[in-house]
């Protein structure tokens, strides 16, 4: 018995080790991120943590304790095999089993809330870990993104060189790092997390240290999603802000108070839609004529690829097309438009809640909204401010991007979740709720 107290306390500090370099990895490109990721479940696993040390009695009361936490997860699992059952009517299955195989790892966040971490995860040493990962990515991205690509143009004439707030793509990709849509999700996590670090660091450090350096990883973070130029991703960070705004402040501000926000910040929103160049493309496309065969990348696609999709309707009835058969439905409407552009780049949707409505029908959007529903009912300890602020953000983004197809944002739906169970789990005197 002692040899395996032993082996399992050796496998739990590879656990932590290896959850450290996840947190590390997370802004860094797939082929590093992804065998991490794999690495470290293989070595929970490993772990035996469902010997548990105090017996069967001590699992079964952690068990009746936290197994409300396994609920998000357990949707998630459920809307996995409705991805599987769908193959049965879906005239291709390659592309289903693709998605299942990206979707498998939902099952940690069942078992993960039932037989837990071990004692050396702290929530507040995990935040503060991706906090600095994410504020030195920000150079390796800028590294990546201008002066490889300056680099290119120097060295082979390939494109011009680039000025600074300009952003083209390099062979396909925003960047040699990580696409800028999952990069910016990481560093508005990020952000959002600051408020758990001040209210944690204040206790033992001076608090205009804590602000100060809170404050410069906040602007690095900003600069970067500036840099990239994700109109969503600003968009979605300043909603978030004044959700979070509510969630933590509405009970002290006046009805006029809450008035004024709402209006200064719609106003703020606008301006930026209307006076920016890099938001003007949101404005640039007519409603009333969005014809496919006139879609290209700078009038904004995403109205013209949403259009179609609902003209379209009717083709995926209560069940869907099944997993995965979004694309080649997409790519027979870029042909039958003759958009060889939309075509050659191979566009889905754009929006996760309209490729699952395409292929798993509209019952599966309703329980992919109900995880992120769930989420903040479920956290009500100390991580209810960080689950509000999770799944508002996480949900909002679903709107303009397919996250749920790529293992980036799968991988960073997994962390955040992990995160949240560390924030309400562990002894950590981090508390929610702002000043």
């Amino acid at each position: 018995m002692n040899a395996f107290r032993t082996y399992q306390k050796l496998a739990g500090e590879l656990n932590y080790a290896l959850f450290y370099a996840l947190l590390i990895a997370l802004p860094l490109p797939r082929f590093i991120l992804q065998p991490i990721a794999v690495a470290w479940i293989i070595s929970w696993v490993l772990e035996c943590r469902f010997v548990p040390e105090g017996g069967w009695p001590a699992l079964r009361d952690h068990i009746r304790t936290h197994w409300p936490l396994t609920l998000p997860g357990v949707l998630l699992v459920v809307y996995t095999l409705w991805e599987a059952l769908s193959l049965l009517w879906a005239p291709d299955t390659v592309a289903g089993l693709k998605l299942i195989e990206r979707h498998w790892p939902f099952v940690i966040l069942v078992l993960i809330p039932l037989f837990g971490f071990n004692e050396h995860y702290q929530s507040h040493k995990m935040l503060a870990t991706l906090f600095a990962a994410s504020v030195a990515s920000v150079p390796l991205y800028l590294f990546t993104y201008y002066w490889v690509w300056n680099a290119d143009a120097v060295i082979w004439f390939n494109h011009d060189l680039l000025r600074p707030f300009e952003f083209p793509s390099f062979h396909g990709f925003t960047s040699l790092m990580k696409l800028r849509g999952f990069y910016c999700i990481i560093l508005m996590l990020s952000i959002c997390s600051s408020p758990l670090l001040y209210r944690h660091y204040r206790q033992t450090y001076p608090r205009w240290k804590v602000m100060v350096t809170l404050g410069i990883g906040v602007a690095v973070m900003l600069t970067g999603m500036l840099m990239t130029g994700s109109r969503t991703a600003l968009l979605t960070l300043f909603i978030t802000a004044l959700f979070l705004l509510f969630v933590g402040y509405r009970k002290r501000l006046r009805w006029w108070t809450q008035l004024l926000i709402i209006v200064g910040g719609l106003s703020i929103g606008v301006s930026a839609l209307v006076f920016n160049t890099r938001f003007s493309l949101f404005t640039s496309a007519d409603i009333e004529h969005l014809d496919l065969a006139l879609a290209t990348e700078q009038n904004e696609p995403r109205f013209f690829i949403w259009k179609a999709v609902f003209d379209h309707a009717d083709e995926y009835g209560w069940f869907g097309l099944g997993a995965g058969q979004h694309i080649p439905f997409m790519m027979n409407l870029y042909q039958e438009a003759g958009n060889e552009l939309f075509l050659r780049m191979a566009y889905g949707p754009h929006s996760q809640y309209l490729s699952t409505w395409m292929c798993l029908g509209p019952l599966a959007v309703l329980l992919l909204l109900a995880v992120f529903v769930l989420i903040p009912r479920v956290y009500k300890g100390r991580a209810h401010y960080s689950a509000h602020a999770f799944a508002f953000l996480f949900a909002f983004s679903l709107i303009s991007d397919d996250l749920l197809e790529r293992m980036d944002s799968i991988l960073i739906l997994l962390v955040w979740m992990l995160l949240l169970y560390l924030i309400e789990t562990t002894s950590s005197p981090i508390e929610q709720h702002p000043d």
